[in-house]
């Protein structure tokens, strides 16, 4: 895995990762960042300032190297990498390394340098991620989070039942869980939550779908919770654990992909239109499990098998314009948008925050691509309004779009009430 392979220093896995995008052909100029795995908050607090700080250091010293003056400069990438060059070349390896640390060492700057650099670098960070369990993640968690840079919040939920989170000895109960949604919110945060059917109960048996799909829903309904986001993680035994020793003396049974499938197409008929699906399976060989959901490619199975159902999902994914398939004439389709009326209330918000939030939310219809022209003019300035344009992220230039005002506008292909909207990019209106 990268982290192994670069001795976890996120230097080195973020110069890495850049390389590999560019070799690929991409475009790396924003990233969202998510540092994964573990309770990123319970480490010391000098080593998450200098994991973050690291982070930023090297997408600006990445845009310092490679973007002079903001143009890509394909001689020194390919003379810094090697390139071309073989996968599993040790030599090659080696010296990239050196390299890379020979940076790391140069220059070096505090946090708050490091993200001011990053304002105005050709790659900018325009969201950071931390995974944390909720006894992580009360308001002076949340205050240090937010100090780090911190936009987005995955949150460990697990399930609704005081019984199963005592079970898999989780370290927190629901009440926690509620105070760390609720402080978090108030911070301002977005929060993703992972959730996990199929998990033990009490006496090592395996959950009844019913009770995993009434704390699926629960998790919507009830204002206790209702996510941004969600991560959907079926239960899967690892070899060494507790729950592999159930497992082997047959006590408990994890859900099998059909299983798993059935449950969150069951699911997505209660999902509303505010919330994103993010994940339904850990990104986890299936040669490293035990038992478990034996198919690593779990979403095609639940496509096909609501499609089967006729479950249409609502969450926002599911309804953007990239990922819906228009099969039939007209290939235009004449509508109609609301900018950020959905969005629930946050929990414990007040009125201030919820309209924040709410003007950021449930946008589908995403708006960076309205702000791109054809190449005549190198990617930038107005688009045709009868032009064809396809949505894509709501940030431009690391920038919250925010709408200013509503206005009827008419176009060649008709009039509407249009929302305004403005941001910024390069510091500049």
């Amino acid at each position: 895995m990268r982290g192994i392979r670069h001795e976890f220093d996120p230097y080195r896995i973020i110069f890495n990762r850049l390389e590999q995008y560019i070799v690929m052909g991409q475009s790396p100029d924003k990233v969202d960042q998510i540092i994964m795995g573990g309770t990123f908050p319970s480490f010391d607090e000098a080593y998450q300032e200098e994991y973050v700080r690291l982070s930023f250091k090297a997408y600006n010293d990445f845009s310092d190297r490679f973007y002079p003056n903001g143009e890509f400069d394909l001689e020194a990438f390919k003379t810094f990498f090697e390139l071309p060059g073989k996968v599993g070349d040790e030599t090659r390896a080696r010296h990239i390394k050196e390299r890379v640390l020979k940076e790391k060492e140069h220059n070096p700057h505090s946090l708050e340098e490091e993200q001011t650099r990053n304002e105005t670098a050709h790659i900018r960070c325009i969201g950071l991620t931390i995974e944390t369990k909720p006894d992580w993640g009360f308001k002076a968690h949340g205050l240090e989070m937010l100090r780090l840079g911190t936009t987005r919040v995955e949150l460990g939920i697990q399930t609704t039942y005081d019984e199963i989170l005592e079970a898999v000895h989780r370290g927190h109960d629901l009440a926690e869980a509620k105070r760390s949604i609720a402080d978090l919110r108030d911070l301002g945060f977005k929060l993703n939550f992972h959730m996990m059917p199929g998990l033990p109960t009490p006496t090592g048996e395996r959950i009844s779908k019913e009770k995993d799909l009434a704390a699926l829903r629960e998790i919507f309904e009830s204002d206790d919770y209702k996510p941004d986001m969600l991560k959907i993680y079926p239960c899967m035994v690892m070899p060494g654990t507790a729950l592999f020793k159930q497992y082997e003396k047959g006590i408990f049974t994890p859900l099998t992909a059909d299983e798993a499938a059935d449950i969150i197409v069951e699911m997505k008929k209660h999902v509303p239109e505010w919330c994103r699906i993010m994940r339904i399976q850990r990104d986890i060989p299936t040669n490293v499990t035990t038992a478990g959901v034996e198919r690593t490619n779990l979403r095609q199975y639940v496509t096909a098998l609501a499609k089967e159902k006729g479950v249409t999902c609502r969450c926002i994914r599911c309804r953007e314009v990239g990922n819906t398939t228009i099969t039939e004439e007209p290939k235009i389709i004449v509508g109609e948008m609301e900018l950020g009326k959905i969005a629930p209330e946050p929990t414990g918000g007040s009125e201030e925050l919820s309209v924040y939030r709410g003007a950021f939310k449930s946008s589908v219809a995403w708006l960076s691509a309205f702000a791109t022209s054809d190449g005549s003019s190198g990617g930038k300035g107005p688009k045709a309004f009868d032009m064809q344009s396809w949505g894509k992220i709501g940030n431009i230039g690391g920038e919250q779009v925010i709408p200013t005002a509503i206005e009827t506008v008419t176009v060649p292909a008709g009039t509407w009430e249009t929302v305004l909207v403005s941001w910024r990019t390069g510091g500049a209106e």
